[in-house]
């Protein structure tokens, strides 16, 4: 039902507190607060697990934000290190080509796509080639043509 509501708002526009939903939320909050004796007991048999005992309801969340954790350490195993100008930038190719936009006097406004075109076309103005397609591409020929260097 939730779901229902969520897409008769975005669909119709409506407000939170649109009268139309009003018997919908006021159905959910009748839903919401009934507690079923026979929910209740299977509730109970789906979280006994083969061995006897109860499984924890927060296991899952914490599986999970393990899942983040170790998705975030893989990034971090990723990481590269450039330097250009006596700066030093460290993270994923992407993370590097945003720290470097943002300290660019002339940078452009928007997005990271847009900062790599503007310099590949400032350095076509001085013969160098540096493609625009992505972070690695355009980080590895800047590195190529000398313009920073790459250290892992």
């Amino acid at each position: 039902m939730w779901r229902l509501i969520e897409l008769k708002k975005s669909i119709y526009r409506l407000e939170p507190d649109d009268p139309e939903l009003g018997p919908w939320t006021e159905r959910l909050a009748e839903l919401a607060t009934e507690t079923d004796p026979i929910d209740d007991l299977l509730a109970e048999i789906e979280a006994t697990q083969p061995d006897g005992t109860v499984r924890d309801p927060l296991q899952l969340e914490l599986f999970g934000t393990l899942l983040m954790e170790l998705d975030g350490m893989r990034r971090r195993g990723n990481a590269h290190r450039v330097t250009t100008r006596g700066r030093t930038y460290n993270g994923t190719w992407e993370e590097i080509v945003q720290q470097m936009q943002a300290d660019d006097p002339d940078a452009v406004t928007g997005s990271v796509e847009d900062y790599m075109e503007h310099v590949a076309r400032r350095q076509a103005a001085a013969g160098i080639v540096i493609p625009a397609s992505d972070a690695e591409s355009f980080l590895l020929a800047s590195a190529v043509a000398g313009l920073l260097k790459i250290l892992r």
